[in-house]
């Protein structure tokens, strides 16, 4: 039998399974001295968890912590004594299965997610790879030194969601943070095999949303390995190999990234490596427009980053050789993308290739910089927010159109944020299911008896303000 202020949670908090419920909390109580420090903060946690998105599955992330953590009287009293800890607590579990489950795996990072200076410093690059370095150089194996950078990665990710979820960072913020994260690890994995290559001119470009600083919590990312030294390619092809391993192999540790290749050269097809005259003469000659657009993206993360800024300067009028077609290439690479979505059924509600999505935002913005860019290099700019501020500055871009197109892809990126750190999968479409998409329109703040209709209204609301801007810059083409 559960104490009266527990049976009390039980009744105003609105559980699904209630005798579920009813059994985790006994399992929560414990022991006499445990009951009483539970009951001490039964008040807040009922609060919270009739305020979370999915009560019953926040209980259990609870109990699971509970029991990693160890002292269940004693986590009580820290909750008691830091009731930002228990708010915050709930806030993240509530919102992420994924940080949930790295808090249960490591306890001892609690006071990350409620520590607020640390979760109001945006970090720079030097930063991150400051810590990263007086975390790894302890281990004397290339083994070990890239186990202690994916624990240093899941801390991180955890420090960033808690900021993102509590509302200490923007979605900027965010975006530029994983970027910078990625670009620290993906360089400290170079240093472990570099030394290999003797090949001073390697570097590795980032393309997509890394390129653009503007990385999702669980996006692949886009890279192009490179080498200016021809006589380099097979020493640097072995370094190129074994990055990749140790960026996406599975660990005790977990892993860090799926890395997709296909964007280099002639894609899965092609070389590992590619030399920058290789690179050049191919985008000039044999590359599909699409490639080019890709490109525009690029940025240099790891490597020889002198030589790879000098490349990319070189090629820019390259990338830009279409711009008096630009319009309706675009479009028809659009149009290529929602013949497939169609094909697979997936053309509603995919917030990220669906008329009216991310990708339409992305294409408008792109299309405009490879038709002007070519005599107006401030233009050039892989990330979405910053281009839209250039184009509308130099009037490529009215003002009123802009303000919808930012307003929009915040709106997108959001949704697709706390889609993908539910579960760190990546996702990119509304749930069909009613009761999934309750708990998603709850983690956006909706609230009221009709979450789900406001989120799929205000959804179709917004793409289709996008897709007016995309049909009337781009408009569609005849075959």
């Amino acid at each position: 039998m559960l104490p009266s202020d527990l049976e009390a949670l039980l009744k105003r908090v609105k559980f699904s399974n209630l005798a579920e419920a009813q059994k985790r909390l006994g399992n929560l109580a414990g022991e006499p001295a445990e009951t009483l420090a539970l009951v001490h903060i039964s008040q807040a946690l009922g609060d919270l968890l009739a305020e979370s998105p999915d009560p019953d599955t926040t209980l259990i992330h609870l109990e699971r912590f509970a029991q990693a953590r160890g002292s269940h009287w004693e986590l009580y009293n820290h909750f008691l004594e830091h009731p930002a800890a228990l708010e915050s607590f709930i806030g993240v579990v509530s919102t992420s299965n994924y940080l949930a489950d790295v808090l249960v795996r490591n306890p001892e990072y609690l006071p990350i997610i409620y520590d607020s200076p640390l979760l109001e410093k945006v970090k720079t690059e030097e930063q991150f790879q400051k810590e990263l370095v007086d975390i790894s150089k302890a281990f004397h194996t290339a083994t070990s030194r890239i186990d202690s950078i994916r624990r240093y990665r899941r801390q991180e990710i955890l420090r960033i969601g808690a900021a993102d979820i509590l509302e200490y960072y923007n979605l900027q913020e965010i975006t530029e943070q994983l970027s910078r994260l990625a670009d620290v690890v993906v360089a400290n994995c170079l240093g472990e095999v570099s030394i290999k290559a003797n090949d001073s001119g390697f570097f590795v470009l980032g393309l997509g949303k890394l390129g653009g600083n503007e990385l999702n919590y669980s996006s692949d990312i886009d890279l192009i390995f490179v080498t200016e030294n021809i006589d380099c390619l097979d020493s640097s092809t072995q370094v190129a190999r074994e990055l990749t391993q140790f960026l996406g192999e599975f660990t005790a540790e977990g892993f860090l990234y799926r890395v997709d290749l296909r964007l280099r050269p002639y894609g899965s097809a092609g070389s590992l490596v590619v030399s920058t005259a290789m690179l050049e003469d191919y985008l000039a000659t044999k590359a599909d427009p699409a490639e080019r657009q890709a490109m525009l993206k690029a940025r240099p993360i790891a490597g020889d980053i002198e030589v790879a800024n000098a490349f990319l300067q070189r090629i820019r009028p390259v990338l830009y050789a279409d711009f008096l077609k630009a319009r309706s290439l675009v479009r028809k690479l659009k149009e290529r993308i929602e013949r497939q979505l169609k094909r697979n059924r997936n053309t509603i509600g995919n917030v990220k290739l669906a008329p009216g999505g991310i990708r339409d935002i992305e294409f408008i913005v792109q299309a405009l910089q490879l038709e002007a860019s070519h005599h107006q290099s401030k233009l050039q700019t892989g990330n979405t927010l910053e281009a839209i501020s250039r184009l509308t500055k130099a009037e490529h871009l009215r003002e009123a159109d802009a303000a919808v197109l930012v307003e929009v892809y915040k709106f997108l990126r959001i949704i697709e944020h706390r889609m993908q750190m539910m579960n760190n999968r990546q996702v990119h479409q509304l749930p069909e299911d009613d009761d999934a998409c309750l708990i998603l329109a709850r983690t956006l703040a909706y609230k009221g008896p009709d979450e789900v209709k406001q989120l799929r209204e205000d959804y179709n609301e917004q793409a289709g303000k996008v897709r007016e801007i995309f049909d009337r810059i781009l408009p569609a083409t005849e075959d």
